[in-house]
């Protein structure tokens, strides 16, 4: 007799609220915290850019025809879905907010694991299947979360996007392997931004390989946060004990987040560990050199300027977006200060650079060499 294939089973119901859900028919407004960041706020279509608010109300209709949340025609296989597919019901508990999903009979079936169910309980960063249809649960740190990772995977790889969302969303030690320039600290900050650790400290360590005592301050300061270290100039392995040993502390309770440029490097000075982390290989800014204008405007915006890439010509934002970035986001991001000074300036190289403290040949050239700027020949 052959046997059933194993499946995932169904997370366990969630425990019961303190104060529950107050508006069962879903007619009104809840009282479940909808403000707080690990609210489940809507349903991400994998694959796809395609985001699906729920409504604030407690119990609500998923599908094709007119219910709280249509499935846009955009949405390849939306034929497969039933006009009324499945009900959702938000619950709150002590511990964050719950969907319970309930399949309302559909032709072609909802789906958690491989199983077909016909209900379920799922909660942020999980996903389920509505016939062909994938969708992940978020919470409004996961949105922030997917939201900047686009800078870093691209943001059209889409696919990329939602399983970085899933693995980096979790509250797991991480991995970053990736060359210099592509911005593994600032990744690491991101990463810690949008998690349930936010509000507590957020610690680089300088030199990993220091004597414990130096790395305990570190890690005391950021109790219940996030450590991040690089280890692209470590020394030998064995000076990376006391490192090892202090992110697994019960006692500082830190998350920790490493960077390399090698993954052999890692594996050989993390080996007792590696199991326990979630490795992620952030791609050259070469791979998705299309995002260029996009993430310069995310980094004009992170310097609090009213400009944007799009008071550049075409053929220069074109420019930026053909040339290689051998630097990656790092001479990137310079070139967003700079950027930053010649809008302001409205033109005006010489006070742009004066702005900045930059010598203005080497502002002129730097500029030249990334497109933003037109190369003028010896005369015109």
């Amino acid at each position: 007799m052959s046997k059933t294939p194993s499946r995932p089973p169904s997370p366990p119901p969630p425990p019961p609220a303190k104060t529950g859900p107050t508006d069962p028919s879903g007619e009104h407004r809840i009282l479940v915290p909808l403000h707080s960041l690990q609210s489940i706020i809507g349903l991400h279509v994998c694959g796809t850019s395609v985001f699906l608010p729920l409504p604030a109300k407690n119990v609500m209709r998923l599908g094709r025809g007119d219910v709280d949340i249509a499935i846009p025609e955009s949405i390849a296989d939306r034929n497969l879905i039933t006009r009324e597919h499945v009900q959702l019901t938000r619950q709150g508990t002590d511990n964050g907010t719950w969907l319970h999903v309930a399949d309302l009979g559909s032709r072609y079936g909802t789906f958690f694991g491989k199983a077909r169910e016909r209900e379920f309980f799922v909660k942020a960063g999980q996903r389920f299947r509505v016939a062909n249809t994938e969708l992940m649960v978020m919470d409004r740190l996961l949105v922030d979360l997917r939201a900047s990772l686009g800078g870093f995977f691209g943001y059209n790889a889409h696919r990329d996007l939602d399983a970085h969302t899933t693995a980096l969303g979790a509250d797991v030690p991480v991995l970053l392997i990736g060359d210099r320039g592509t911005e593994r600290g600032h990744l690491a900050h991101a990463i810690h931004a949008a998690s349930q650790r936010r509000g507590n400290s957020f610690q680089e360590i300088e030199n990993p390989s220091a004597p414990r005592e130096e790395l305990e301050r570190y890690f005391k300061k950021a109790t219940r946060g996030t450590v991040y270290a690089s280890l692209d100039h470590i020394g030998p392995r064995s000076r990376l004990k006391s490192l090892v040993e202090l992110m697994f502390e019960s006692t500082y309770d830190a998350r920790p987040i490493i960077a390399a440029r090698d993954h052999r490097v890692i594996c050989d000075a993390l080996s007792t560990v590696m199991p326990r982390f979630t490795s992620v290989t952030v791609p050259p800014l070469s791979a998705h050199r299309e995002d260029v204008p996009a993430i310069l405007d995310a980094m004009l915006r992170e310097q609090k300027t009213p400009h944007s890439v799009a008071e550049l010509a075409p053929d220069r934002r074109a420019a930026m977006s053909n040339y290689e970035w051998p630097r990656n986001r790092g001479e990137l991001r310079e070139t967003a200060e700079r950027l930053a000074a010649l809008l302001e300036h409205k033109g005006n190289m010489v006070a742009a650079a004066a702005s900045i403290e930059q010598d203005y040949e080497w502002f002129r050239r730097s500029l030249a060499k990334v497109g933003a700027i037109e190369v003028k020949r010896r005369g015109e």
